[in-house]
């Protein structure tokens, strides 16, 4: 298999993870109050995000 192709997947598969966590954190950050599990009840998701996550 050609050395290109190997970096291109690799290049994609991190790619890929970092836009998961990134958007994880930017989406449900706010709804936590900055921790990784919350502590109390959250406010609704705003439309926005809504739209975004059934896309």
């Amino acid at each position: 298999m050609s050395w290109c192709l190997v970096l291109a997947g690799v290049v994609s598969l991190v790619t890929a993870a970092i836009h998961t966590v990134m958007g994880e954190q930017r989406i449900f950050r706010r709804l936590a109050g900055g921790s990784p599990v919350p502590a109390i009840a959250t406010p609704p998701l705003q439309p926005r995000h809504v739209r975004i996550l059934w896309a």
